[in-house]
């Protein structure tokens, strides 16, 4: 084989393998990206000494180290969803009158996931505190007994921080795929899709009856 025909084939070779690359990230590179949009963590809590959670729909701390939540990152922001997969409901804040500390509450369907949505913010060393992306002066905040904390009023006397967390994203042993792919079964079996948050259905690849006959027409 001559020097000149070598060079050739050396390039096609190259070139086919560029091309094989372009389409893969064209195929893979969203679905990839959504993979990375659901992780597992456990969320501890300084004062209290122990793990956010949902009970019932009351959420609360306690000593479970391996309950499990799932953040959700939002493409549209640098706020993120926490989901309790045992209680099968979404970390949401409860309206309430102006310049009151609001309530967490478990919402299984939130249409409006502004009130569901947070944002970590740095409190001391390796410690985060985690506020509401609508009002950032609403925080998470708990008792030493888990509970949660309704007012910041002597906060700065008190031996423990109530809004210190520290979270674990390494404490389960849970792909990126299996975790979008629990999160979204979850998601599937909720009644009323129709009243789903585009947000949730768009990441899941959800499609209601409405939005079918549309695609029809």
């Amino acid at each position: 084989m001559s020097p000149y025909v070598f060079k050739i084939s050396q390039l096609l070779v190259v070139l086919a393998l560029v091309m094989m690359l372009n389409i893969d990230l064209a195929l893979c590179g969203p679905f990839r990206n959504d993979l990375q949009r659901v992780k597992p963590a456990a969320f501890y809590n300084d004062c209290s000494k122990r793990y956010l959670r949902i009970r019932g729909k009351e959420v609360t701390a306690d000593a479970d180290e391996k309950h499990k939540l799932y953040m959700i990152t939002l493409t549209d922001s640098h706020g993120f969803l926490l989901f309790d997969p045992t209680a099968n409901t979404f970390f949401c804040w409860k309206k309430a009158k102006k310049n009151v500390q609001l309530k967490l509450t478990a919402r299984r369907n939130p249409k409006d996931l502004s009130m569901c949505t947070f944002e970590e913010l740095p409190v001391n060393g390796a410690s985060t505190k985690y506020v509401s992306m609508k009002n950032k002066s609403q925080m998470m905040l708990f008792r030493a007994n888990g509970s949660q904390l309704l007012t910041r009023r002597g906060m700065t006397k008190r031996r423990c921080q109530p809004e210190s967390f520290i979270q674990d994203k390494n404490h389960f042993n849970e792909t990126a795929y299996e975790s979008k792919d629990e999160f979204c079964r979850r998601m599937k079996r909720i009644k009323h899709k129709h009243k789903m948050a585009d947000e949730i259905k768009n990441l899941c690849g959800i499609t209601t009856p409405v939005q079918m006959r549309k695609r029809r027409m």
